[in-house]
């Protein structure tokens, strides 16, 4: 079996540089670096993963906590991880919280168990949950970043969009193409974010010498209720905010299927940008959270911490609109 010292003679430098290398604890001139590669790849080094990770108490896996991994917002935000860690050879394990139905205890256990890394906890916007697990994991020594969740920096990296300008870029973008009668669509009820997101439409509406928006609560999923399509037809609404990517899509359907025309009767704008936007009919507008750019920096935050790197502990993105045919 290959050894880092058969490595180390072939590459004509010491046992300790090589070591120092392999553990990303060691920057190196490039020549010096190629010379390493080089022999690795001659004689078919493979390191014991299992003896390093018994040695250092760490593995090279990164665990990622989320709800659901099968909801819109988690695939994205996890593909834009997994690219990140597979840059950096670590590789990516998903706890579905929901799914598995795992407490808080259970799941730091686990995470300790399986001599994690570090870890991303990834979640809705109005989905507070993992605060004491976050800091008994900074505890531990073991690296942690919160994604998607609007709230104040409390001793660990967040990264999240700026959610405060959604409803006004919504509201002005509605308001742009002509709208006059708005309402605001959602599936949540109680949420801080809600009545942030109400307030702030209510605000773009009336700087805009409209009337007061109309609030209207919907079940989530694909297909609205009968009774909110009613309302949207006999209110005269003509620009709709939904804050749930799916359910536009369904309430596109069903004001077509109303024989109502979109965007000349009614423009629909909604959270969110993913391939469901993409193939509705017509093609959904959208206030683009950027939930792949939300998983690469966090990934990036989080190697950063791993490997003693400077970073900003708090990055906050801008969402912006993707413009398509539903306004």
């Amino acid at each position: 079996m290959v050894t880092i010292k058969d490595i180390a003679k072939e590459a004509n430098v010491s046992i300790a540089t090589v070591s120092r290398y392999l553990n990303n604890k060691l920057t190196l001139k490039p020549q010096t670096e190629a010379q390493i590669n080089e022999a690795i790849k001659k004689l078919g080094y493979v390191p014991n993963m299992v003896a390093q990770s018994l040695k250092n108490n760490r593995t090279q896996n990164v665990a990622v906590i989320l709800p659901m991994v099968n909801h819109l917002y988690s695939s994205d935000m996890t593909s834009g991880i997994s690219s990140v860690l597979a840059r950096h050879g670590f590789n990516l394990f998903i706890y579905e919280v929901d799914t598995l139905h795992k407490s808080e205890e259970e799941v730091l256990r686990s995470l300790r168990e399986n001599m994690i890394a570090g870890a991303i906890f990834v979640g809705m916007s109005y989905d507070q949950r993992f605060f004491d697990t976050l800091h008994l994991l900074q505890d531990s020594d073991i690296p942690v970043v919160y994604v998607n969740r609007p709230v104040e920096y409390n001793g660990f990296p967040l990264v999240y969009p700026d959610f405060n300008v959604c409803a006004p870029l919504a509201a002005d973008h509605l308001i742009s193409k002509g709208c006059r009668r708005l309402a605001l669509i959602h599936s949540i009820e109680g949420s801080p974010l809600l009545r942030i997101h109400m307030a702030a439409y209510r605000k773009a509406a009336s700087s805009a010498g409209l009337s007061e928006p109309l609030f209207i609560r919907s079940e989530p999923g694909i297909a609205p209720p009968a009774e909110v399509i009613d309302e949207i037809l006999e209110s005269g609404i003509d620009g709709i905010f939904v804050i749930n990517e799916l359910m536009a899509a369904g309430i596109l359907r069903a004001l077509t299927s109303r024989g109502c025309k979109v965007p000349e009767d009614i423009a629909v704008i909604s959270y969110g940008s993913s391939i469901v936007s993409e193939i509705s009919v017509p093609a959904l507008t959208n206030i683009d959270l950027q939930n792949y750019t939300l998983g690469v920096k966090s990934a990036e935050i989080l190697m950063s911490q791993i490997l003693g790197e400077p970073f900003e502990p708090v990055l906050i993105l801008e969402p912006k609109v993707i413009e398509r045919e539903s306004t």
